[in-house]
C-alpha cells in the first residue's frame, strides 16, 4: 500500500526504513502463506527451515543515554576501566556489554518485526556502594535489515524446492484448450 501511495502521489516520499518495513510485511505474508507446509512433519527438513536455520547473528551495543556513552565500551581496543573513570564511574563498575541477537528460522521473521534487547544494571553511588546506586534499564530496538528479509525469501524458496513444491505467482495463463466450449 505504501508503494501505491508513493507512486500515486509524487509528494509522498518513503524513507529507507519505511521501504524496508513494507518489504518485511511482504516477506512475512509470503512466509505465512507457506507456514502450513513449514509446520508439517511430512515435509523434509521443515523444522530446520521453520525454527533452526540461521538468518542473523549480530551484536547490539547498549544505547547512549542519560549523558553516558555506553556504546563507547563496545569499541575495539577500549580500556573499560579507563573509560569508566573518565565518565565519572568507579573503577569497580562493570559496564553493560553488547548482546548477541539471533534470528533463527522463518518463524522468527513472522514473529519479530524488530531486533530488540535490554540491559539492566546498577551504577554504584558516590561511595561505591550498590545500595545507594542508580538502577538503569536500557532498551534498544532496531529494524531487521533488508538483507535478512532477502535471505528469508531465499530460505523459503529453498524449502519449497527441497519439498518439491512449486508456486504459481501472477495471473493464470489461458490457452486455446481453456476456451473450447465457449
Amino acid at each position: 500500500m505504501l508503494f501505491v501511495q508513493a507512486a500515486a502521489n509524487p509528494g509522498v516520499h518513503l524513507s529507507h526504513v519505511e521501504k524496508v518495513e513494507a518489504w518485511g510485511t511482504s516477506v512475512r505474508q509470503y512466509i505465512r502463506a507457506i507456514e502450513p507446509l513449514l509446520k508439517s512433519d511430512e515435509m523434509p527438513q521443515s523444522r530446520h527451515y521453520y525454527r533452526e536455520a540461521p538468518l542473523l547473528k549480530t551484536e547490539i551495543a547498549p544505547p547512549d543515554t542519560n549523558g553516558y556513552e555506553w556504546s563507547m565500551f563496545a569499541r575495539d581496543g577500549v580500556d573499560a576501566r579507563t573509560l569508566a573513570r573518565e565518565m565519572g564511574l568507579p573503577p569497580s563498575f562493570d559496564p553493560p556489554e553488547p548482546k548477541q541477537v539471533e534470528l533463527r528460522g522463518l518463524f522468527d521473521i513472522i514473529d519479530k518485526t524488530n531486533l530488540e534487547t535490554a540491559w539492566q544494571f546498577t551504577i554504584p553511588g558516590k561511595s561505591g556502594s550498590m545500595v545507594n546506586g542508580e538502577t538503569m534499564v536500557l532498551e534498544e530496538t532496531l529494524p531487521i535489515p533488508k538483507s535478512v528479509y532477502e535471505e528469508a525469501v531465499s530460505l523459503a524458496d529453498e524449502f519449497l524446492q527441497q519439498a518439491g513444491v512449486g508456486l504459481e505467482i501472477g495471473t493464470p495463463q489461458v490457452d486455446d484448450q481453456d476456451l473450447e466450449g465457449f
